[in-house]
């Protein structure tokens, strides 16, 4: 580079849908259980890094924590940016990402925590399948979309709003529990989880939302 002469920076480019396997890949080790409360793959950036540099840095991190992992597919790319606006540079620690996909309706959901804030997103399009590679030309708009965020200390109280157990078996599994639970906070807005009422859940879903319950639990003041 000859002196006096400006820096040029590559263009950021669009996710590839070749990245889908390798985010597949990367989600068995990014939604495995854990005990206590883990770093997620939205790690924190050096504060020396400029807040675009930081925005473009954590967009593919952030695919990890939109994909919902009962049905393998990643949220449409229009949720994306709104969220990782508001969580800033704070480090992820749990994540519930989940799509209703009814007739020629999608609906996804999402909520991330961090240790100061918990941040949800919802969208909705008239589409049997809407993810963030729909081939439809539309299909990076959203019909219906709202991103809110709320302090953690901003958490009224934690309800649990289902209690079940799960016996062992003679096949050595062990005996589990399941929590659903409604997050209120002081302004009166309320946040359900499961995302999904009356979506089947299975044991990665189970396993998932145990470790947020905990993770807000564990965090709130």
């Amino acid at each position: 580079m000859q002196a006096g002469e400006p820096i040029r920076r590559p263009r950021p480019r669009p996710p590839s849908p070749d990245v889908v396997p390798a985010v597949r890949h990367a989600l068995i080790a990014a939604h495995a259980p854990r005990r206590g409360l883990g770093r997620s793959a939205l790690s924190v950036v050096p504060p020396t890094v400029p807040h675009m540099d930081i925005f473009k840095e954590r967009l593919e991190a952030a695919q990890l924590a939109l994909i919902d992992p009962a049905q393998e597919r990643l949220a449409p790319m229009v949720m994306w940016g709104g969220l990782l606006r508001l969580c800033g540079a704070e480090p992820v620690i749990e994540t519930l990402t989940a799509v209703d996909l009814g007739h020629r309706l999608s609906t996804w959901r999402t909520v991330w925590l961090t240790e100061s804030r918990v941040i949800f997103s919802e969208a909705t399009k008239a589409m049997d399948l809407w993810t963030a590679y729909s081939e439809n030309t539309e299909a990076d708009v959203a019909d219906e979309i709202s991103t809110w965020v709320r302090r953690r200390h901003d958490i009224a109280r934690v309800e649990l709003t289902e209690q079940t157990m799960r016996p062992p078996d003679r096949n050595g599994r062990e005996r589990q529990w399941r929590h659903g639970a409604r997050v209120v906070f002081t302004d009166g807005l309320e946040l359900e989880v499961p995302l999904f009422e009356k979506r089947p859940c299975n044991e990665r879903d189970r396993e998932r939302l145990e470790a947020f319950l905990d993770a807000v639990v564990m965090l709130r003041p």
